[in-house]
């Protein structure tokens, strides 16, 4: 008994020992890669950031002095602060109009619920080229469909993505209109 436990032992090491390096294998490529392209690349990108370097003469190391510029410079934080605006207006709308979209289509049953389908999928089949351009189309200050609609309501006319206050929630709604999966 003592010598068949031994050999079934063995056997599991054996078996456990394979299937380790079958899976370490397998892992070995994306690793590597992750390493090369990922890894390596935010090493020096840190290396570089600490030295002064215009790429035709020697770096100079100037230590923290680039990041002290950085985080001095207004254009800097107004950047940050467009990219945390833009970050939770497109996240927002790729959530509500999910869930909307979801919510409408699901309320409708049988042949109308597969009409709603057809035309909600239908964007996805026009090019993101197309799809900027009809945006372009719609969003124009001078004839846009959007502008039209505004109208309706007594409101003047908007430069939807000629104003700075309004391009960015523009492109963060239209850009969360074709991200949804």
């Amino acid at each position: 008994m003592n010598s068949q436990s031994g050999r079934i032992k063995k056997y599991f090491i054996r078996n456990s020992t394979r299937e380790n390096v079958f899976a370490y294998s397998m892992l070995a490529p994306s690793v590597i890669g992750i390493f090369l392209f990922v890894t390596i690349p935010i090493i020096a990108a840190v290396v570089i950031s600490l030295h002064q370097w215009s790429a035709l003469s020697s770096p100079v190391f100037i230590g923290i002095k680039n990041y002290v510029a950085l985080f001095s410079d207004i254009e800097w934080w107004q950047s940050v602060k467009n990219t945390f605006i833009y970050l939770i207006v497109f996240v927002v709308a790729i959530y509500v109009i999910s869930l909307f979209t979801a919510v409408f289509i699901n309320s409708f049953l049988g042949r109308f619920q597969e009409v709603f389908r057809f035309f909600y999928f239908l964007p996805y089949t026009i090019s993101l080229v197309v799809a900027a351009i009809i945006w372009r189309f719609m969003l124009d200050p001078q004839k846009g469909l959007m502008n039209g609609f505004l109208q309706i309501f007594k409101i003047p006319p908007q430069s939807f993505l000629g104003d700075p206050k309004q391009a960015l929630l523009c492109i963060a709604f239209i850009l969360s209109c074709f991200w949804q999966e």
